[in-house]
């Protein structure tokens, strides 16, 4: 079967939320849909939404290796001309697909797209979407250094359509780990993409949970995305991006919150991976002045394991 769209959506342990975000899929021929659940405990899935028409493929991965396996396994199966993500606790917004149908036929190898956010139990509207929404807003306005910016900082694979050869030609994966295992995917996606871009219309609607991998913060999870901002910032100066690279010294000071031996060792992992982290220096006082007296309003919503 010729499929046009294969949506892949990692889950665990949240199928309530799985079955609001296959809801908010059309049903139609051309689509696949494929779930990938890594969840600790069996579920079942009977309970699902029956959809006559797309094609549902549900698949199992390692619960130990998480999101980013479940996203390889699920695109060793797609068979669409173009890819999407879906996490499991988010949803697609009425008339993504159709705005989704305007670039089908494109010649472009990545289109991003502006979303929403809201906080899961009450809906009312959070700040996720933001920064990336901006990123698009200044790319339709062709401001300067907007299309590196599209390419390298909207850091996230969904509310994106991939061009399948994109990532199956250029061997493109998910990093195993536990926690920001999207980063290089969408940088290196980014990079090799021939050609790139953007529209405004919020197709997807991300939502902030109590406990979810975004929301989770450890020293397991804090240290997995340090070191994949460092991949990040050694893969921007190899391909003469450095203007691209991250301010790595905002993780180094947030790293406190769990004490001064693991602030200890973000300098020590600093120094062996030869990253500067004072980078972007004149920002620290900002960084320190919002981190310990202006919380960020879904610090309610976080889960802190020291």
């Amino acid at each position: 079967m010729n499929f046009i769209y294969s949506i892949i959506i990692p889950h665990r342990d949240t199928l309530d939320l799985l079955q609001r975000a296959v809801s908010s899929i059309p049903d139609r021929s051309d689509i696949q849909i494929i779930i990938v659940d890594n969840s600790i405990s069996e579920l079942d899935f009977s309970v699902l939404e029956n959809k006559s028409e797309s094609k549902i493929v549900l698949l199992n991965s390692d619960s130990l290796k998480g999101a980013g396996h479940a996203r390889n396994v699920g695109l060793k199966e797609a068979e669409g001309k173009w890819i999407l993500f879906l996490d499991a606790d988010d949803y697609f917004n009425l008339g993504a697909f159709e705005k989704f149908d305007e670039y089908k036929n494109s010649d472009f190898d990545i289109v991003c797209f502006s979303w929403n956010s809201v906080y899961s139990d009450t809906l009312k509207i959070a700040d996720r979407h933001i920064f990336n929404n901006n990123l698009v807003q200044e790319f339709l306005l062709g401001k300067d250094n907007s299309v590196d910016n599209l390419r390298y900082k909207y850091i996230t694979p969904v509310c994106k359509l991939f061009r399948a050869s994109l990532i199956f030609e250029n061997e493109i994966k998910f990093d195993e780990v536990p926690a920001s295992n999207d980063i290089m995917f969408s940088v290196k996606t980014g990079h090799y993409a021939k050609t790139i871009s953007a529209d405004s219309f919020k197709a997807y609607c991300a939502t902030i949970n109590s406990g979810s991998l975004t929301n989770t913060i450890s020293t397991v999870n804090a240290r997995s995305r340090f070191k994949a901002l460092i991949r990040h910032y050694h893969f921007m100066t190899l391909i003469g991006k450095k203007n691209q690279r991250y301010y790595l010294m905002a993780e180094v000071v947030t790293s406190l919150r769990f004490g001064f031996k693991e602030f200890l060792w973000y300098i020590s992992t600093s120094q062996k991976e030869h990253v500067n982290i004072f980078l972007g220096f004149k920002r620290w006082p900002e960084v320190l002045y919002r981190y310990f007296f202006k919380r960020k309003k879904n610090d309610g919503y976080s889960v802190l394991i020291k």
